[in-house]
Order: C-alpha cells, then sequence, then structure tokens
C-alpha cells in the first residue's frame, strides 16, 4: 500500500494536483510497519502475565478487606490502566514510537482488568461465578472497549472471551 500511495503522489504531484511539500507530508503520516520486535514481545507476554496477575488477585479475593473495598479497588485499578492506556496512545500519536507499544499492551491489560470487575462485582453482589453470563459480559464490554479505542490485542481477546461464552453456554443448555 506505501508503494502505491508513493506512486500515485508521484503522478499526482506531474500532473499538479498535489504539490510536492504536500506530497511529502502525506508520505510522513503513513509509515510503513515492521514485524514484531523482541521488545514488543516482552512488552506483550508481560502485560499478558500482568492481566493473569489481576484477574488472580480477584480470584485469591483480598479477604482481608470488605466487599466494597474491593469492588472500589479492582475498578480504581481498572480505571487506572484505562486512562493510562489513552495517555500513551495520545503520545504514541504524537510520534513517540515506544508509547504506542506500550498503550497496545496497556489497554489489552484494561481487557483483562475489566473482567476482574465483573467477577469482583458479581463476588460482591453474591452473585455464582460459575456463569457462563459473567464470562459474556466480560467479552462483551472488551470486544465494545477495544473496538472503540482501536486496540487489536483486546479484540482478540475478546473474540477468544466470547468464544469460551458460547462453548460454555451451549454445553450448559
Amino acid at each position: 500500500q506505501a508503494t502505491w500511495l508513493r506512486a500515485e503522489l508521484a503522478r499526482w504531484v506531474g500532473a499538479g494536483l498535489v504539490s510536492a511539500q504536500s506530497a511529502e507530508v502525506i508520505t510522513a503520516e503513513y509509515a510503513v510497519r515492521r514485524r514484531a520486535s523482541l521488545i514488543g514481545l516482552v512488552v506483550g507476554l508481560g502485560g499478558a502475565f500482568l492481566g493473569i496477575g489481576i484477574i488472580w488477585l480477584v480470584a485469591a479475593n483480598l479477604e482481608h478487606l470488605g466487599l466494597l473495598s474491593r469492588f472500589v479497588l479492582i475498578l480504581a485499578l481498572w480505571l487506572g490502566l484505562v486512562v493510562a492506556g489513552e495517555v500513551l496512545a495520545q503520545r504514541g500519536a504524537s510520534g513517540h514510537g515506544s508509547a504506542r507499544l506500550l498503550a497496545g499492551v496497556l489497554r489489552f491489560v484494561a481487557v483483562a482488568a475489566f473482567g476482574a470487575v465483573i467477577f469482583q462485582a458479581a463476588n460482591s453482589l453474591q452473585v455464582p461465578a460459575a456463569s457462563p453470563r459473567l464470562v459474556g459480559l466480560w467479552a462483551v464490554g472488551a470486544l465494545a472497549y477495544s473496538y472503540a479505542v482501536g486496540s487489536p490485542l483486546g479484540e482478540w481477546l475478546g473474540a477468544a472471551l466470547a468464544g469460551f461464552w458460547w462453548v460454555w453456554q451451549v454445553m450448559d443448555a
């Protein structure tokens, strides 16, 4: 696509439709993506383990805290991840490549943390955790958030959760 864009811009400049300066600005806006790096892989794995850790924190039930305190703590953690992901995404949009990578990972961890919020809310409301509805709510929230912010990793997790929910729902029926 980048090669096609450069060829078209050269043709447009030759035809006088676009100035040379405008062609340079347009070309600069469309950077060619590179393959995943080792740093991206390590940061992604770290984010996945962090997301699992957050869910594990809820599974441990933080028994020394009350139900409302647990819910508020997990909700604050999730909101903090969402805000941090969006702040880094804004920095990534202004040219910081590492900020873009970290924003993607934080958005993925925020999707995982949303599951912790769902399960902690269910625990606080005394809803049985062995219900496919909770995974379904997590999947819907994950897909909605990921789609809204443009997080491919979150969309993959949301799709995997939706598949898991569907299998669980069918098996229960």
